[in-house]
C-alpha cells in the first residue's frame, strides 16, 4: 500500500510541476548529461512513465 501512496504523491508532484510551468509560461531548462543536452521536461516525463510501469508491474505481480 505504501507503493500506491508514493505513486500518488509522485503523480501529484509531477502534475503540479507541469501545471505551474504552463500557468507561468515557463520553459524547462536543458541539462547536460555527458556530452548530450536534454530538456528537463523529457527527464521528468520519462521518470513518470518508468515509475508508472513499475507500479503497474508490482500491483499485477502481487495479485497473481
Amino acid at each position: 500500500m505504501r507503493l500506491v501512496y508514493a505513486y500518488a504523491g509522485f503523480s501529484l508532484g509531477v502534475a503540479l510541476y507541469f501545471l505551474v510551468l504552463t500557468a507561468l509560461g515557463l520553459r524547462t531548462p536543458d541539462i547536460s548529461i555527458g556530452a548530450a543536452r536534454v530538456n528537463l521536461f523529457v527527464v521528468v516525463a520519462a521518470a513518470f512513465v518508468i515509475f508508472t510501469l513499475y507500479v503497474v508491474y508490482r500491483l499485477t505481480e502481487r495479485r497473481s
